[in-house]
């Protein structure tokens, strides 16, 4: 006790900028893409399924427009879509990286709401966390818009 600690602020500094370094370098490798285990493995087609893996960044517009036109028909009036849930599943749907032999999708929207609700609400928040940091501005990253 007779000693008293000091804090080296230099290291501190130090060690938040490689901290910092490394959580920039693990976002840019995955950002976009969620992998999410299934609670229980499911059957699609004559594949057995123990993951998803979802690429939100390889979304189009098209892709936007056939979440919007699945939420409508089902009555839903999209006003905030990372808030309507059928938005939501419908962007997952089209976001699902799983295909067949022959390149087709082979998740549909109908396997999705056949999920455990634990899995299917845990895809609809990361849809919606990819929305959500989506309306950040793309060169700053924080929301604040570059003027220079």
């Amino acid at each position: 006790m007779d000693e008293e600690k000091t804090l080296d602020m230099e290291t501190v500094a130090e060690n938040a900028a490689q901290a910092e370094a490394r959580a920039e370098e693990s976002t840019t490798e995955t950002q976009g893409r969620y992998v999410h285990r299934l609670a229980k493995p499911i059957t699609l087609g004559e594949m057995q399924v123990t993951e998803l893996v979802f690429d939100w960044g390889a979304l189009t517009g098209a892709d936007h427009h056939i979440a919007c036109k699945r939420a409508m028909q089902q009555g839903w009036t999209v006003v905030l879509r990372e808030f309507t849930p059928p938005y939501l599943t419908g962007m997952a749907e089209r976001a699902c990286t799983l295909r067949n032999e022959k390149g087709l999708r082979v998740l549909r929207y109908a396997d999705l709401e056949r999920l455990p609700m634990r899995d299917l609400t845990a895809i609809q928040d990361e849809a919606r966390s990819f929305l959500r940091r989506s309306e950040l501005s793309p060169t700053t990253g924080d929301g604040s818009e570059d003027n220079a």
